[in-house]
């Protein structure tokens, strides 16, 4: 398989919803029905659990790191780069559910792991340490995306590298911009909080 193949593959990986066929396929349910609308982990946990929240972000996470792994068979030190981003986008904007996807901060943190996974335990205690301050996923998610670019400067990683953290760390905060305004508004709910069922969609 050359090198687009891959690209191609992973995108179609990442674009596997986990967050809306876990909650279908056991609960019956359209996660996007509830709360933020959204099929990503925190959206499940607040609406059916952790259990079945669980399941989702270790499935999101694979996606990203069995993405980045193939890649990393072939030797080529460019490519894991490329389908750890392709990965990203499409769990961000699956072709599975008309282009609205997750956050993509669970996929990237699989891609991490598989690529960096140093940089992966410093950036779990930045988004560790949000949380339990301000109890806002979505800030820790944010804070996490923007710490990464800079741990990644500092680590002393290549400039591939540091272009790839900071595509991923854009993608991420562009997915996250209702969750910034709701922020901003006072609106967000904080974890713990359950989200309400939304009108008919």
């Amino acid at each position: 398989m050359n090198n687009l193949g891959y690209i191609v593959l992973a995108y179609f990986l990442g674009a596997i919803p986990f967050g809306y066929i876990l909650p279908k396929l056991f609960k019956g349910e359209d996660v996007r029905e509830y709360g933020s609308g959204n099929i990503g982990f925190t959206n499940v946990l607040r609406t059916f659990g952790p259990i079945l929240a669980g399941l989702v972000l270790l499935g999101d996470a694979s996606k990203g790191f069995v993405s980045v792994w193939l890649a990393v068979q072939t030797g080529s030190e460019l490519l894991p780069l490329a389908t750890a981003i392709a990965a990203v986008v499409g769990h961000s904007w699956t072709l599975f559910l008309r282009f609205q996807g997750g956050r993509g901060l669970a996929t990237s943190a699989g891609a991490i792991l598989a690529l960096m996974p140093k940089v992966v335990g410093l950036l779990f205690l930045v988004w560790l340490a949000i949380l339990l301050l301000f109890r806002y996923v979505s800030l820790a998610s944010v804070s996490v995306a923007i710490a990464f670019p800079i741990v990644t400067l500092i680590a002393g990683y290549s400039w591939p590298y540091c272009l790839f953290s900071l595509i991923l760390a854009l993608v991420v905060i562009w997915r996250h911009r209702p969750n910034i305004k709701r922020l901003l508004a006072g609106t967000e709910l904080k974890l713990g909080q359950k989200g309400e069922r939304k009108s008919a969609r």
